[in-house]
């Protein structure tokens, strides 16, 4: 999957560059805020992981397509990484007392989204659709750590509007569906089947024309994320058995903050 992935996405870049505009090419530094709980069977907090910073960068390259009577299309290249502590509030497995820790976590995304942006007279009008992996490896301890990972679809509706000269700010919506999405723990030999594992996004770019070339922007990204709780296996952890291990239900509420410069070609 990850090949075939791999390919198609070479093959849709290497096939707009012989129709493409304009290229733009992108770098922008990232904080991430963390805000994860777990719940078990019954909906009781199981866990959570909290961090005002976790920090990386995104890198992203454009093409400016062609123009019709539907607006003028773009596919846009995204790939971020991120990565940091956050404070883990919840429980020994062995005997179930209250447990404060530490977690070290990286967070990686590569995203293809195709829109087209049609200019009406009081707004701009941007739709469109994308594709995608994300991945999040969480180190729990030196003996404990957990890799989150799925495709995803999402489609694409927003909002542009130039404020003032050179000063543009927009409102885009996704919503990311999860394909196939699996966790896999070091102490499981079996990778976990999560039940699902959906993302709803909001996000308000501002950008600055500082010359025709080069843009200034700032944007900020809203994110919820919802995990549905997995199949159940069986396993060792720290040398004793367990049955009915699950991974169990997970909201996030997350928020970002890119800042950031673009090159045009």
């Amino acid at each position: 999957m990850k090949n075939l992935v791999l390919k198609m996405t070479t093959l849709a870049l290497l096939s707009a560059n012989l129709y493409a505009g304009n290229g733009t090419f992108s770098i922008s530094l990232v904080n991430m805020e963390l805000d994860y709980t777990e719940t078990d069977v019954y909906g009781n907090f199981a866990d959570s992981e909290n961090s005002n910073s976790i920090l990386g960068f995104e890198l992203g390259y454009g093409l400016d397509l062609s123009c019709s009577n539907y607006g003028c299309s773009n596919l846009e290249f995204n790939f971020s990484g991120l990565t940091g502590n956050s404070n883990y509030d919840g429980f020994k497995i062995k005997t179930g007392e209250p447990y404060q820790g530490t977690t070290f976590n990286i967070l990686y995304d590569f995203s293809v989204d195709y829109t087209m942006k049609k200019e009406f007279s009081a707004i701009d009008l941007i739709y469109g659709a994308g594709a995608g992996y994300h991945a999040w490896y969480r180190e729990l301890s030196s003996i404990q750590n957990e890799l989150y990972s799925w495709f995803y679809i999402t489609p694409i509706v927003g909002v542009s509007k130039e404020l003032i000269d050179n000063f543009n700010i927009g409102v885009i919506a996704k919503y990311k569906y999860g394909i196939a999405p699996t966790m896999i723990a070091n102490s499981i030999s079996d990778e976990f089947k999560l039940g699902s594992a959906n993302t709803f996004e909001l996000s308000i770019p501002v950008e600055y024309s500082y010359t025709d070339e080069v843009n200034f922007f700032i944007e900020y990204i809203y994110s919820r994320q919802v995990i549905k709780r997995s199949n159940f296996l069986s396993g060792y952890i720290d040398g004793d058995y367990y049955e009915n291990i699950y991974e169990p239900d997970s909201r996030t509420n997350d928020k970002y903050i890119k800042i950031g410069a673009s090159i045009k070609y």
